[in-house]
């Protein structure tokens, strides 16, 4: 089994994004998963990659 590190880009920036997943591989996780839309659901979610 594989845990692994879910990466909100409704939520964070993208370099905040790339510090996490980086945490995340030097804590051991197997791997990350991260959405793939290009907008926000609502115009109130001010990321999106």
């Amino acid at each position: 089994m594989q845990i692994g590190y879910k990466l909100s880009s409704e939520e964070h920036s993208a370099n905040d994004l790339i510090r996490y997943a980086g945490r995340a591989e030097e804590l051991g996780f197997g791997f990350a998963a991260i959405s793939d839309h290009y907008h926000p659901w609502t115009d109130k979610q001010g990321h999106s990659p």
